[in-house]
């Protein structure tokens, strides 16, 4: 059985979008401290309009108009896992969960490719909310566990290095 979104998970979600104009500034020039020049900058300005205007659909219970902005901001950026999470919160909170699923797996699988692990086990948990029992979610979240006992295992290799140059 799906869980709703209470107030307070969309709330939270809006409060973080501020940080959203940060988030997509791309990467930083490490000499200059300035932007690295990126091929799809043109748009960015009003991909973020567009997810602000949503963020506030969204706040307000207005999915479907949330939906339509988010549509808009898809064409201008479409693989954008921000985006794809906010389209799972607005889908779930229209009670389509199917739509809410596959928006917060691309989601997911955007951030795990990112190296976002936690953003990842974040996504895992809203498709978990609709549909636990998903193959789709049992896979990608295997795949996360496998990668995340990976590292695990390299932090302890690199600490054991570690303590034998010491010696």
């Amino acid at each position: 059985m799906r869980k709703p979104i209470t107030r307070l998970t969309v709330s939270v979600l809006i409060m973080l979008l501020p940080f959203l104009s940060f988030a997509l500034s791309g990467p930083q020039d490490k000499t200059t401290g300035g932007p690295l020049p990126a091929a799809n900058v043109d748009g960015l300005p009003q991909f973020i309009k567009l997810l602000t205007y949503a963020k506030s659909n969204i706040a307000e219970g207005d999915f479907e108009a949330a939906i339509e902005n988010l549509k808009d901001a898809q064409k201008i950026h479409p693989d954008d896992p921000i985006m794809h999470e906010m389209f799972g919160l607005a889908y779930d909170g229209h009670r389509n969960g199917k739509k809410a699923l596959t928006h917060f797996l691309n989601a997911g699988r955007t951030f795990f490719k990112e190296g976002n692990i936690d953003k990842a086990w974040k996504m895992i948990g809203w498709i978990k909310t609709i549909d636990a029992e998903n193959t789709e979610l049992i896979a990608f979240e295997k795949e996360v566990r496998k990668q995340q006992g990976l590292l695990n295992q390299h932090a302890q290799n690199k600490k054991k290095r570690e303590k034998e140059r010491k010696k």
